[in-house]
């Protein structure tokens, strides 16, 4: 589990708010969605790739049992977006479906 504010900061630098909300696959799927223009800005870009991670683990490789909300437990990863690409998304997706296996077992 990450630090609260690594949530934070997350939250407000990437999602654009730090309300209850940015909880929500919503709050990503804006971001992915949103107008840019001819050219993204470098927070821009930053944003969408959080938001992409965000909503890919979220929907795809790691869905959480609540309905529409993320789980935070990998957005160390998140904070520095350059970084993204160095953090091994593989064996995080392993872990938690063998977690899952897991819990369905028990």
């Amino acid at each position: 589990m990450p630090r609260k504010d690594i949530i934070a900061t997350v939250m407000g630098l990437y999602l654009s708010t730090e309300t209850r909300e940015n909880w929500s696959i919503k709050a990503s799927q804006e971001v992915l969605e949103r107008k840019y223009g001819n050219e993204m800005t470098q927070s821009d870009q930053d944003a969408f790739k959080v938001a992409f991670v965000i909503y890919i683990i979220s929907t795809l490789l790691s869905p959480g049992s609540k309905y529409d909300y993320v789980s935070v437990d990998y957005w160390d990863a998140l904070v520095d977006p350059s970084s993204i690409r160095d953090f091994d998304w593989s064996d995080y997706v392993i872990k938690k479906l063998f977690q899952a296996v897991v819990k369905l077992k028990d």
